[in-house]
């Protein structure tokens, strides 16, 4: 039989500093999709709100608890990144795990150097607390989210999380090259 052993997204730790931001590897421990059935999103809610101390995120929202996070990922679904999932009657799970890889880009310069990869405005304070959306990466699918005062988390396909970091590494040495 043959033994199948983990491998992280990326094949080292990531960690790229420059003058305005930080990206380093920001994988979740877990990542479960959450879809409630129709009639079951205020129970399936209130339960997270129960176990976790968080509700269902509201479209375009994301909430954080001690060690978890909950993001909208789409109409009436959402991503639970960190611990396990609790039972949720009422709810479809499906482990996300190894679909997608986490990132976080952090730093003054952060909105700079996404603005030149995702149609978004995620300038801090346009993209405010509790923010998350759907887009692209150039043409890599994009979830993310205000993940701090001056942070932005990501989440991309685990099968294109090499040239995702790749395309934010190229922008960020960009950024960093201009002038003031």
């Amino acid at each position: 039989m043959v033994e199948l052993a983990e491998k992280r997204p990326f094949p080292e730790e990531l960690l790229v500093q420059s003058q305005a931001c930080t990206l380093r590897d920001d994988q979740p421990e877990q990542i479960t999709w959450i879809a409630p059935e129709r009639g079951a999103e205020r129970a399936v809610s209130d339960a997270l709100r129960q176990h976790f101390g968080a509700a269902f995120p509201a479209p375009g929202r994301s909430t954080a608890k001690a060690g978890m996070r909950l993001v909208w990922f789409a109409p009436g679904e959402a991503l639970l990144l960190g611990p396990p999932a609790p039972r949720l009657r009422g709810a479809y799970l499906a482990d996300q795990g190894s679909a997608w890889a986490g990132l976080r880009l952090e730093g003054a310069g952060a909105p700079d150097v996404l603005a030149r990869l995702v149609p978004l405005d995620l300038r801090f304070g346009r993209f405010g607390r509790g923010h998350a959306a759907r887009s692209l990466l150039g043409q890599v699918p994009l979830v993310v989210w205000r993940a701090g005062s001056q942070a932005l988390g990501l989440l991309v396909p685990r099968s294109m999380a090499g040239f995702a970091a790749d395309e934010i590494k190229r922008v960020m040495r960009l950024v960093a090259a201009r002038p003031e």
